[in-house]
């Protein structure tokens, strides 16, 4: 009977048994969760994936989060806070800016550009703000040194059915492809349904009185 996948070294040994118990294979396995870990950090988004940050907006440039993995929400500190408009399209940004270049004052908008939030009008904050973002963040990648995740733990599935997937193609054993697909987007949709159930069996309605502008 196969180990359990608890860590890091179980999850190689059982990719490993699952492909014929290759030394190749063996070798190649943390290719193979890496290339997993990219795909589950574009494809998976739940409430464990959420984190945190202050941002204080001193300039119309700010460096992101080192896990960033994309943008929940922004608010400017205040009474009310004030939510910034994200633009999707940073050429969106550009443009107000052009129209604006001579503004300065409260942000209002924002958009990512490589690894900086770039915020409007332009061409600065007339003060420092203080800024509270909620973001996706990337997963804890797996590592000689980083042996587990939250991920690993509560879905070693995930990791093993994802880590095949990526397999395949080098294996040229191009058949496996729909057999770990189907597995695996199972299994992801099952996380993302599961954590759908959980969010909305403890939503609260806020009074009007703690709406957010």
């Amino acid at each position: 009977m196969a180990a359990p996948v608890t860590d890091y070294a179980s999850l190689q040994a059982a990719i490993k048994s699952y492909l014929w118990d290759r030394q190749d294979v063996a070798d190649q396995a943390p290719v193979f969760i890496s290339l997993c870990e990219a795909q589950l950090n574009r494809r998976l988004k739940t409430r464990r994936m959420t984190g945190r940050a202050t941002a204080t907006i001193e300039s119309d440039f700010a460096m992101v989060p080192s896990d960033f993995a994309g943008v929940q929400s922004f608010y400017l500190a205040g009474t009310p806070p004030i939510r910034l408009q994200f633009a999707a399209d940073p050429q969106a940004i550009v443009e107000m800016k052009a129209v604006r270049s001579a503004d300065t004052g409260q942000p209002e908008a924002f958009t990512v550009v490589g690894d900086q939030f770039e915020f409007c009008p332009a061409p600065a904050p007339d003060t420092s703000y203080t800024a509270y973002l909620t973001y996706y963040k990337r997963l804890p990648a797996l590592s000689d040194a980083n042996t587990g995740n939250w991920l690993l733990t509560d879905h070693p599935d995930a990791y093993l059915y994802g880590s095949l997937l990526q397999s395949a193609p080098w294996l040229k054993e191009d058949e496996r492809i729909v057999t770990w697909g189907n597995l695996y987007t199972q299994i992801i949709a099952d996380i993302q349904d599961a954590d759908r159930r959980e969010t909305s069996a403890h939503h609260i309605r806020m009074p009007d009185r703690f709406n957010v502008v």
